[in-house]
């Protein structure tokens, strides 16, 4: 028996004798592991998350008892940390890229116009869009926030895009709370399901006046997104707080 091992075996016992706990049952973690998977993790993501080692997330799912350091560090993983984790390397769900193109899509911006802005090679925006799997490489699910960032405020200069995206039936900035693009369960505001040739009634422009104006949006940015006069945002405005 090495030093090491000696010194260990010492420790333990002496904690064992205070009745301090080393160890838990495993269950919890493992019934936290399968959550995080059925919600898209890998087990790479988890371990990089939990800071445990790879083969030690692996074999939680055997064991029936893990040390109290490990379990918490596992169950202190949450699903949406994996897009916030300070490593851009590994993969991500690549749910919220399709969704951040398809506004875009829907704005009538190109694939060439999104992987221009996203610096990514030509039409590498309509690969992720029908690519198989539910993953993407992290750095270019960064680059894809940076092209919707850029794009999102604005019409594009495609009205055969923006027509076959509202055939396709994808939902526009507008639709989504930005917060949740993320977020597989989210879906798009109720009443933003685009359409073709869809015509805004009165209430439905006041409706998106106000939802840009409480996102903190001035006036002029609303007019150009929306495709109408800032007179007409004003206008909308005024009578909405009416």
């Amino acid at each position: 028996m090495t030093f090491d091992q000696t010194a260990y075996r010492k420790r333990w016992q002496y904690d064992r004798d205070r009745g301090v706990i080393r160890t838990v049952p495993a269950g919890p973690v493992k019934t936290h592991i399968v959550g995080l998977l059925d919600a898209g993790l890998t087990y790479g993501a988890i371990a990089d998350l939990s800071g445990v080692e790879l083969s030690t997330i692996h074999r939680i799912r055997k064991s029936h008892r893990t040390s109290v350091r490990i379990a918490r560090a596992v169950l202190a993983v949450r699903a949406d940390q994996v897009h916030t984790r300070p490593s851009h390397t590994g993969f991500v769900p690549n749910v919220g890229a399709r969704r951040r193109i398809s506004a875009l899509l829907a704005l009538g911006w190109t694939h060439i116009h999104i992987s221009e802005a996203a610096g990514l090679p030509p039409r590498r925006s309509g690969a992720i869009m029908h690519q198989r799997g539910t993953w993407i490489a992290r750095d270019t699910h960064d680059r894809i926030i940076t092209a919707y960032d850029a794009l999102s405020m604005r019409p594009g200069p495609s009205a055969i895009t923006r027509r076959r995206a509202a055939e396709a039936r994808y939902a526009p900035p507008l639709a989504w709370d930005d917060d949740r693009l993320d977020d597989p369960t989210a879906t798009p505001e109720h009443g933003w399901n685009a359409t073709p040739n869809q015509q805004f009634t009165t209430n439905e422009r006041r409706a998106q006046v106000r939802y840009l104006t409480e996102r903190g949006h001035t006036a002029a940015e609303i007019a150009e997104r929306l495709g109408v006069t800032t007179r007409t945002v004003v206008r909308a405005r005024a009578r909405t707080a009416a």
